[in-house]
C-alpha cells in the first residue's frame, strides 16, 4: 500500500527545482542591481527583463510544487503541512515581496504583477494549499493579493469554508466515540441504532460515506462487553 513516504522522492525533486529557481532569480537580481549602477539603458532593460523572466519561472515552479502538495493533502494533511506547506508559504511571501520591488524599480518597464493580474490560474495551487494547511492565514493573504491587484479566486471567502474543485467529490464522515458498551447496558444496541438513524436522516438526507468509531468501546474491557460492542459495530455495517 502506498504511503506519503513513497512521495518523498517527488517532493525532493520539486524542492530542488525551487531551490535552483530561487538561486537563478537571486543571480538575476544581482545583475539588475549591477546594471542599475551603470548608465546604459539597454543593459538595464536586459537585466530587468532577465529578472522578470526568472521571477515568472520561479512562480511556475513554486505552483507546481504546491500542486503536488494539494494532491497529497487529501490523504496526508499533517505531513504535507510540514513537508510542503511551510515552504510554499515562505516562497509565496518571497514572490510577492520581490515582485513589489521589481514594480518599484521597473519604472515604465513591464510589471511582473501586471503580467499575472488577469490570470486567475496564477498562484492557483499555492492559494489552495495555503487554504488547506493554514486556514488562519487565508484572510491575510487575500488582503495581500488584493493590495497587489492579484486575483483572489482560489481563496475561500470565509475561514473554514471547504473549497472543492468542480471535479472533486466531498465525503460525509460520521464519527462516533466512547460507546462504552456493557452487557447490562440499560440502553440497548437497537435503541442506539434507532437514535442514530433518526439523527443521520436529518443530516443531508441521511447520506453518510464513512463511519469512524473510536474508543472507548467497552466500559471495563470484559469479553462479554466486547461481544456487545461487536454486535453494535456489525449493525453499522449492515
Amino acid at each position: 500500500m502506498a504511503t506519503w513516504l513513497d512521495a518523498l522522492p517527488e517532493i525532493s525533486k520539486h524542492r530542488d527545482a525551487c531551490d535552483a529557481a530561487v538561486l537563478t532569480f537571486q543571480e538575476r537580481i544581482a545583475a539588475l542591481v549591477g546594471a542599475s549602477a551603470g548608465e546604459s539603458r539597454e543593459t538595464l532593460d536586459q537585466a530587468y527583463n532577465g529578472a522578470v523572466t526568472a521571477w515568472s519561472s520561479l512562480l511556475n515552479i513554486v505552483d507546481r510544487f504546491a500542486g503536488l502538495g494539494c494532491a497529497l493533502a487529501r490523504d496526508y494533511p499533517d505531513q504535507v503541512k510540514f513537508l510542503i506547506g511551510g515552504s510554499i508559504l515562505e516562497l509565496t511571501d518571497n514572490l510577492l515581496a520581490s515582485a513589489s520591488v521589481l514594480r518599484e524599480v521597473g519604472g515604465d518597464r513591464p510589471d511582473p504583477l501586471a503580467l499575472v493580474s488577469d490570470q486567475p490560474q496564477a498562484f492557483s495551487f499555492a492559494k489552495e494549499l495555503i487554504s488547506i494547511c493554514f486556514p488562519g492565514e487565508v484572510a491575510g493573504y487575500r488582503s495581500k493579493f488584493e493590495r497587489l491587484g492579484l486575483p483572489i479566486s482560489g481563496f475561500p471567502a470565509n475561514v473554514g469554508d471547504v473549497h472543492l474543485a468542480d471535479t472533486d467529490v466531498g465525503i460525509r464522515i460520521l464519527h462516533i466515540s466512547d460507546i462504552h458498551r456493557t452487557k447490562d447496558e440499560p440502553v440497548t444496541n437497537l435503541e442506539v441504532l434507532e437514535h442514530l438513524r433518526r439523527s443521520v436522516q436529518e443530516i443531508d438526507e441521511g447520506r453518510i460515506d464513512l463511519i469512524i468509531v473510536s474508543g472507548d468501546l467497552t466500559q471495563s474491557a470484559k469479553a462479554n462487553e466486547y461481544a456487545e460492542a461487536k454486535q453494535l459495530l456489525s449493525a453499522f455495517v449492515d
